[in-house]
């Protein structure tokens, strides 16, 4: 299984103490939040130290002439948490950058070969945008795809609540994990909203070194989120996105002349 969804499944969650005597480990809070650096192999080849940014993995944007890229980073990769955001991927392709240590992949759908769906080890991300509509999103959720990153058309900086409505309405639509773009600088409130959203991860620009940094930091300081359930998982929206709500709410016909009858 892929590190990077084991660690998307796992946000939020307490790893409990473990039993015994003898033991001096406490529980462990994992972050509620995850924060993903992305940069083009292009710029980590000019500055390797763009992977040393507190972040807890790295997407790196890969054109599809210059895979031989990857190469020329290993070591600036070395013991990260990595995978790559290509615009297409075909078997050939996910197998070599498997080889090189990649632990999963962002794709668009167009152009990658349904083969990438088949591999257990590798995490998979679809790239999403504001125009998928509700039976794209349903399509998606039926698909083995781990996770879905969703790339706003307008900055979601300043966050409003409309904005948060927005991002709301896809989130439901794909019924699945689900991370998204944004400024490396959002505050505390705008970041806790997002979480208490459901959003397990921001993928940010890895230059905004410093803003890196102080969101990181925001992020681990951010309170218990609200609603949580058994588990500490909180309920996410169904597959079939708000229209589920709608019909879940209509009262059932039969009763409704049962009830005419009485």
């Amino acid at each position: 299984m892929s590190k990077f969804v084991e660690l998307l499944e796992q946000t939020g969650e307490v790893t409990p103490e473990p039993l015994g005597f003898g033991t001096s480990k406490k529980a462990k809070t994992n972050p509620s939040m995850l924060l993903i650096g992305q940069a083009s192999a292009e710029d980590l080849e000019k500055d390797p130290k763009l992977a040393d940014a507190k972040t807890d993995a790295i997407v790196v944007v890969v054109a599809p002439a210059n895979e031989k890229a990857l190469d020329k980073i290993s070591e600036a990769l070395k013991d990260k948490l990595w995978g790559v955001r290509v615009g297409s991927v075909s078997d050939e392709q996910a197998a070599n950058f498997k080889e090189k240590g990649c632990d999963f992949i962002v794709f668009d759908p167009e152009n990658t070969s349904a083969g990438l769906l088949n591999d257990e080890d590798m995490g998979k991300i679809i790239a999403i945008n504001s125009e998928l509509d509700e039976d794209q999103g349903q399509a998606i959720h039926m698909l083995t795809v781990d996770c879905a990153l969703f790339t706003p058309a307008e900055s979601v900086s300043p966050l409003t609540v409309q904005r948060l409505i927005d991002i709301e309405v896809i989130r439901g639509r794909v019924g699945m994990m689900f991370i998204m773009s944004t400024p490396a600088d959002l505050g505390k409130a705008e970041l806790e909203a997002l979480r208490n959203g459901g959003v397990a991860g921001l993928v940010v620009n890895l230059k905004s070194a410093d803003d890196i940094a102080k969101t990181k930091e925001a992020i681990d300081d951010l309170p218990r989120r609200p609603g949580r359930g058994k588990g500490g998982l909180m309920a996410q929206a169904p597959a079939a996105g708000f229209a589920a709500f709608a019909t879940a709410s209509e009262p059932d016909e039969e009763d409704d002349e049962e009830d005419d009858e009485e």
